[in-house]
């Protein structure tokens, strides 16, 4: 497999090199990676994460399967006081601006019925990304809740909604539309 010459690899650390068979396309997100593996012609394709990226270009790429990809991982910060649970959410905001996170997380401040705990931030993000997510997480001193709870599904991230955030990694916009990353499986470069 060849990759392309980067401008700045090491910004493509976190993102994903999909190998279509004939040609190599590397700065996907996993969403966009979701979006290749949904469609009959590119099923088949591997699918590799960036590890690390040195400034020469030499890359570290780690496999992953295409099961784990499109499924949702959350964590829960729990506290019993509403002021608390808005301070954790806060502090994960800052921790966002200060250091991107690995990947697209959904963080929300949520009222949950039927607990002790009933305040709490939740995030969700991509399952296959977790480990780079708790590493973050602990990397960057975040220390909420009374009790964290893990859940596999978005779902674990909800309740009633009081505040929303998306956070994203550094050089990652918005989701680019199914139509736009279909469009551009020709472009080796995608960032």
């Amino acid at each position: 497999m060849e990759l392309p010459a980067l401008e700045c690899p090491e910004r493509y650390t976190g993102l994903y090199v999909f190998d279509f068979g004939d040609h190599v396309a590397v700065g996907y997100t996993v969403e966009e990676v979701a979006i290749l593996l949904s469609v009959e012609a590119y099923a088949t394709g591997t699918v590799y994460r960036i590890h690390r990226a040195a400034p020469d270009g030499t890359m570290e790429l780690v496999g992953i399967s295409a099961g784990g990809l499109g499924k949702q991982e959350a964590m829960r910060f729990c506290r019993a006081v509403a002021a608390e649970a808005r301070v954790d959410f806060e502090r994960l905001l800052a921790l966002a601006a200060a250091t991107p996170p690995p990947c697209r997380v959904l963080a929300r401040l949520v009222q949950q019925t039927g607990t002790a705990l009933p305040h709490a931030t939740a995030i969700a993000f991509a399952a296959v990304e977790a480990d780079a997510v708790s590493h973050w997480l602990r990397d960057g001193g975040f220390m909420g809740g009374d009790c964290v709870d893990v859940h596999h599904g978005e779902e674990a991230a909800a309740g009633v909604v009081v505040e929303q955030a998306e956070l994203r990694p550094a050089g990652v916009g918005p989701l680019r539309s199914r139509e736009a990353v279909l469009a551009a499986t020709h472009e080796t470069v995608q960032r």
